[in-house]
């Protein structure tokens, strides 16, 4: 066998075999195809023919004389071919010669055979060898294709046995076919598991058989094989029923199954068994909605306990305005006794001290309950923290205690509530004065420290024991609660004063060396930068009431209210005649009604110049009674009105103006801020009369 010498590597499937009469035949036939790079393998006998020919052939060109005595091993060699393959054979016959007679009979049984006679010129040759190995590389290409088929097939077969596994081996879902009649038409182990039938079983029965109840379960089947069957799938949820009878919640969806026409072939369920989960989402739904009772439980017993302080407050505070008021009144007779001043001054200053319980009671329930309202803006500590010094200046005064301030003027704004700033110096103020012995002193520095200001309050009294300095802003714990205390108080004050500095940004502290050696209250607060934004201030602001217990110099009615009509309503007769007594004193002209009716209809008949009035009053309160005013025409309507009330709250506030009323004040009143408010309503009042 000699192979071309032109190309080291021959592409065996396009080669050319030669089977040459002579040697000299096939050095010329190889030189012939060398020379048109055509790859050849000339072959000296039939059977290296057919131990080449498995390995690739492109042409396979013979010569007729050397097929005598092995024609029947190249027939079949040529028969086993596959099924894609039509190898090109160039017969070269010699005509006139008796071989030539045996034709007939092999040339049909090698296939696709080209005869050519010889001499055969050199280029038709050629040509015709490379016209054979163009329709080989087509049988190639056949070849390939199949291949790609055979591939193609046996990789759907591999993922269809893949897929019918993974199908059989799910336990966790029921998967299966169901026909177009609704009948099982498969059924894998998953659906075995989930729902107790074998597949001999379920097979050919009707899939609403898994349903709890059968009846229902056909129209719920049958919509939904019709929504499957327009939309491609159709999603459910609901109850079936296991073979032993028990009871499963499944979701599933149903999707419908069609050939490469559209036409439907049935249908495949996919279910899995959310029992737990459905249980667990009702757990939970209950425990929503126990929650949802218990969070609504807990409202009503805060909106309860609110009403319930609001009530307290009232009734409280109703008794002590009487007390006071008169308390100031009685005192500024002239020719009483030394000894009723003094009992007076005792009824003031203990009613005085109720009030604040009041105050520190309702502002910690504010407080636990987060409904602490701050008005914030830009506040001078200075100016306010002077007030408060000014405002325990002469309880300082009586005990003979000395109280010095000492404030740095390069300290600068904070951003706070002014009254509650004020509440909270006030507070540590009193308390000093309060645990100071006669003769003592009393300190007060405010000072700038980096980014805050600092306001510390020291004594030189009773001290604090070092084992109850941790506790001293609990609430209601006080470092001598027996029954022999010297000094009397809920123990709420500086639980208080920590809350309202925190609520500002602040912290406090407390020092003591111990009993006897004095204390030291500091509390230190974020200083405001000086900033164009905020340094703007907010505009005028309501200011909250001052506190019941704040000292006030002795009432003196300066201010007159001469030629000023008030109408004061109140169910209460002490009140009513506490407050027609101070407004007398300043010349008013004083109404009194009993009631919401009874004041509506003088109003009706004859216009005040100012409405006084209390909120809570039986059958009808203070604010249908200025509401029902509001709502009259002409002037009546526009009376100036004030809610003087013992519902002190900065709710019960807002709620008053937003009724209707212009101001809003606080019992226990206030003898000289009654009558400024009179006189601020009536004045304008007076002026558009002219």
């Amino acid at each position: 066998m000699q192979r071309s010498g032109k190309s080291p590597e021959i592409n065996d499937e396009i080669r050319v075999l030669v089977l040459p009469a002579t040697v000299a035949d096939g050095v010329a036939i190889r030189k012939l195809l060398d020379s048109a790079g055509i790859p050849c393998v000339v072959v000296r006998t039939v059977e290296g023919i057919c131990e080449i020919l498995p390995h690739g052939a492109g042409t396979l060109v013979i010569a007729e004389e050397t097929l005598n005595p092995d024609c029947a091993l190249l027939i079949e060699c040529i028969r086993n071919q596959p099924v894609w393959s039509d190898l090109p054979v160039i017969m070269l016959s010699r005509s006139g010669r008796p071989e030539s007679a045996m034709l007939g009979e092999i040339l049909p049984q090698l296939g696709n055979v080209s005869v050519v006679e010889r001499p055969v010129r050199m280029s038709t040759l050629v040509s015709l060898i490379r016209s054979s190995l163009r329709a080989r590389r087509r049988q190639y290409q056949v070849r390939e294709h199949l291949v790609q088929q055979e591939n193609a097939q046996k990789t759907i077969r591999e993922a269809q046995e893949r897929f019918r596994l993974l199908v059989e081996n799910i336990k966790d879902y029921a998967i299966f076919m169901v026909d177009t009649e609704g009948r099982v038409a498969s059924w894998n182990s998953g659906a075995e598991h989930m729902l107790g039938y074998t597949s001999n079983e379920i097979l050919g029965q009707p899939a609403v058989r898994f349903f709890v109840s059968e009846a229902a379960g056909d129209m719920v089947f049958t919509r939904e094989m019709k929504e499957a069957q327009a939309t491609g799938r159709a999603a459910s949820t609901g109850w079936r029923a296991r073979k032993n009878g028990e009871h499963l919640y499944v979701e599933g969806v149903l999707s419908a199954v069609r050939d490469d026409d559209g036409r439907l072939l049935g249908y495949a369920k996919l279910m899995k068994d959310v029992t737990d989960k459905r249980r667990i989402e009702a757990e939970r739904e209950h425990l929503l909605l126990s929650e949802r009772a218990a969070r609504g439980e807990a409202e009503r017993s805060s909106r309860m306990k609110d009403e319930f302080l609001a009530t307290l407050g009232h009734e409280l505070r109703t008794p002590l305005n009487a007390i006071l008021g008169w308390s100031q009144v009685l005192r500024r007779l002239h020719g009483a006794s030394t000894e009723l001043a003094e009992g007076l001054k005792v009824i003031e200053r203990n009613a005085r001290a109720q009030a604040q319980i009041i105050e520190d009671l309702l502002d910690m329930s504010s407080i636990i309950s987060g409904k602490v309202r701050l008005d914030m803006g830009k506040v001078e500590l200075a100016s306010v923290v002077e007030a408060a010094v000014n405002a325990v200046r002469p309880a300082a005064e009586t005990k003979g205690i000395e109280l010095k301030s000492h404030f740095d003027p390069s300290t600068g704004p904070v951003r706070g509530d002014p009254n509650r700033l004020q509440q909270v110096f006030w507070n540590l103020l009193t308390n000093a004065v309060k645990f100071t012995p006669k003769g003592g002193h009393v300190s007060v520095m405010l000072r700038r420290v980096d980014s805050q200001l600092e306001v510390s309050v020291a004594d030189n009294g009773e001290g604090i024991d070092p084992a109850f300095l941790p506790y001293v802003f609990e609430r209601f714990r006080q470092a001598d609660a027996s029954t022999s205390r010297r000094h009397g108080g809920l123990g709420l004050g500086l639980s208080i004063v920590k809350q309202l500095v925190e609520l500002h940004g602040g912290v406090i502290n407390a020092s003591s060396s111990g009993n006897g050696m004095g204390s030291t209250f500091t509390v230190e607060l974020p200083a405001m930068a000086l900033d164009g934004e905020l340094a703007r201030l907010n505009g005028p602001r309501d200011q909250r009431s001052r506190s019941a217990s704040d000292p006030l110099d002795d009432y003196e009615p300066h201010a007159s209210l001469e030629g000023v009509h008030v109408l004061v309503v109140d169910d209460e007769p002490d009140a009513r005649s506490l407050i027609e007594r101070l407004l007398e004193d300043c010349e008013a002209t004083v109404t009194t009604a009993a009631s919401a009716s009874e004041a509506f209809a003088h109003v009706k008949r004859e216009t005040p110049d100012v409405l006084l009035s209390d909120i809570g009053m039986p059958k009808e309160d203070g604010y249908s009674l200025i509401r029902r005013i509001r709502a009259l025409s002409g002037e009546a309507s526009k009376v100036p009105a004030i809610a003087l009330t013992a519902y002190a709250r900065a709710e019960d506030r807002a709620k008053a103006l937003q009724a209707g009323y212009q101001l809003h004040l606080a019992k226990p009143v206030e003898p000289v801020k009654l009558i400024a408010m009179v006189a601020s309503l009536a004045r304008p009042r007076a002026r558009s009369s002219h």
